[in-house]
Parts: C-alpha cells; structure tokens; sequence
C-alpha cells in the first residue's frame, strides 16, 4: 500500500453494489465523451455558424486576425461546455472507484488478518500505527499490500510488549517482510524499550 491510500481501518466498507453503479456511470460516460469527441468538428462549426452574428460576418473581411481569435474563442468556450465537464466527472469517477475498491481489499484483508489472530484488537493496532510507529516503520508499512500490512503490523506491535528478546528476534527474521527487519547488534541492547524509538 502506498501513503495516499486510506488508512488500514475501514469503519463501513463501500458495498460491491455502490463499486458497480460507479463502474456503469463511468462506462457510460466514456462512451458519451468518444461520441463526442468524434463528433466535435461538426458540431462545433454548426454551433459557432449558429451564433455569429452580422458584426462577426463584417469582422471577417474588415479584420481577418480578430475573426479568426473569435472562431477560437467560440471554439474554446465550445470545448469547456461540451468535454471539460464530462472529462471532470471521468477522472473523478476513476479516483473514486480505485478509492473503493482499495477500501474493500483493506476490509477483506482486515478480516482475514482477524480469523487468523482472533486474540488481536484492531483498534489498539491502529493506535499503535498512528501513535507509536516512527516515520520509517510507516513507510515500510505502507508499501505491503493489506494482506502483509496486518500481519506485518501485528508483529510489530507485539514485539513493542516486550514478549521477550529472543521470540522477537526469532519472528522479525522469520514472520516480518526482510526489509522491515531490525538490526541484531541493536536488538540486543534492548529490553522493554519500544522497538520503533531506535528510528
């Protein structure tokens, strides 16, 4: 998970219902704007051949270079009402159904993590993660997929609880993801110190 995603902890999770409605606004969307697109030079010369007017038909023997700065101008304002608000509302339906299904892996993961370890508080490690874990340890954190990230995170929380130096040393070597684990020479000096104080 990179740092822009949601935190882990996902209090109502988007529904696959809501995922869809969002994925049919978006196609039908999509499809509207290639038509459009498609399209566009045709309706645009009818649109601006609609809306000149007398004074602009004299522009364009009197003052060619204005004529034609007008014709873009037309051709602009054309372009922002016709395709900028269906390219607004595309981008912002992508964002939001990545949103929501990130939010969905992070509840499946979530729930998984929880039948494996059913003795783990979800709300003690996140409290942990936001309130105890250095800058390092986040960003390490963060590049796990949901899966990972728990377990990984659990770890974490537990060698903080000062279970012992050897069993924390025996599951950062064996159960963490190698990047996150510690280094031996300081493991040793340490005894009910939070682990992640050391960063």
């Amino acid at each position: 998970m990179d740092k822009q995603e949601p935190s882990p902890k996902i209090q109502n999770s988007p529904s696959p219902d809501s995922i869809e409605a969002d994925v049919q606004e978006r196609d039908t969307l999509a499809n509207e704007l290639k038509q459009c697109e498609e399209s566009i030079e045709n309706n645009f010369a009818k649109s601006c051949a609609e809306s000149l007017s007398a004074d602009d038909d004299e522009l364009f023997f009197a003052d060619k270079e204005a004529f034609i700065k007008l014709i873009l101008q037309k051709q602009n304002e054309f372009l922002n009402s016709e395709l900028t608000p269906k390219i607004k509302r595309l981008n912002e339906l992508d964002n939001q159904i990545m949103q929501k299904k990130t939010f969905a892996d992070i509840e499946q993961a979530q729930e998984a993590f929880l039948q494996q370890n059913p003795e783990a508080n979800i709300d003690e490690l996140m409290s942990f993660y936001n309130e105890d874990l250095s800058p390092r340890y986040k960003k390490e954190l963060d590049k796990l997929n949901p899966s990972d990230f728990f377990t990984a995170l659990y770890e974490l929380f537990k060698q903080s609880l000062g279970g012992g130096k050897q069993e924390a040393k025996e599951q950062e070597s064996e159960d963490l993801p190698q990047r996150l684990e510690g280094k031996p020479s300081e493991a040793e000096g340490v005894n009910n110190t939070s682990l992640m104080n050391r960063f």
